[in-house]
């Protein structure tokens, strides 16, 4: 006689007790499980799925990593050739989480010194921290002692979205004392994040799909940012030495990304 205790249902993630110790053979003989914990899958490569042995224990925690009806079989055998099975099923519900959307600045800066020709790259991934939605990049140059100003190019390429954009340094006013500079604007990359109820198997899962669905998931990739020292002439010239050869320069970047914190709920406080 097979007798099983276990949950009727849990969440996905948890692990699920099923106990099978109060079966019971009427003659008194010693008994053998055989665990079949998925009918679906089978894990023994033999092309029949629902005769595998997963385990051989009077009690088994069943892991579940996905929202779902779980079937299985249990095989009890006694010792003179006698054997019952029965079947079972494990509900495996969703996890709710409340979100909510909380807009952040995120800065990163760089500064390096150029000779004529040069190129300096440097990377960042904003899209990790959370929905891309806006960003502004200044390229600024060290001041020259004379005219002309240096003329470099600042670039952002982002491979995955084939998205790519320059500028190239203005010159700055000499009698303000102002350097030569670059700036990079976009707004309004993604739609803003709404908040509310979600369901999902985990959070690291509706994390993903927060932050990749297909109308908010521009800038995610890596971020590309370059500095070409495309000409840099000299503050005076003395014979044909040229006293400045390049220029030092700092570029700082400051993205917006709203990102979403999850809090999770029961089933009842969700129905409220």
């Amino acid at each position: 006689t097979i007798n099983i205790t276990m949950p009727a249902s849990v969440r996905a993630g948890d692990a699920a007790l099923l106990d099978a110790s109060n079966s019971f053979d009427p003659e008194g003989d010693e008994l053998t499980f055989s665990w079949d914990l998925n009918a679906a899958e089978d894990s023994d490569g033999d092309g029949d799925p629902t005769n595998d042995v997963d385990a051989d224990t009077q009690t088994v925690l069943l892991d579940t990593a996905t929202s779902g009806l779980i079937l299985g079989m249990l095989r009890v055998d006694d010792s003179a050739g006698a054997f019952a099975v029965e079947p079972f099923s494990v509900n495996v519900t969703t996890r709710t989480f409340q979100v909510v959307w909380v807009t952040e600045t995120v800065e990163v800066s760089w500064d390096e010194y150029l000779d004529q020709g040069e190129t300096w790259t440097g990377n960042m991934t904003p899209g990790e921290m959370g929905r891309v939605m806006a960003f502004n990049a200044v390229l600024e140059l060290n001041r020259d002692v004379a005219p002309p100003h240096d003329n470099f190019t600042l670039a952002l390429q982002i491979p995955e979205e084939n998205y790519k954009r320059t500028v190239n340094t203005e010159p700055g006013n000499y009698t303000t004392n102002e350097p030569a500079r670059a700036e990079m604007t976009e707004e309004r990359i993604n739609e803003p994040g709404q908040d509310g109820m979600f369901t999902s198997d985990s959070e690291e899962a509706l994390l993903r799909q927060l932050l990749s669905t297909r109308e908010a998931n521009r800038g995610q990739g890596t971020w590309i940012w370059s500095v070409l020292a495309k000409q840099s002439d000299p503050d005076a010239l003395v014979g044909d030495l040229d006293p400045d050869p390049g220029n030092d320069w700092t570029l700082m970047v400051e993205v917006v990304i709203m990102r979403p914190t999850l809090t999770e709920v029961s089933i009842a406080d969700s129905n409220k």
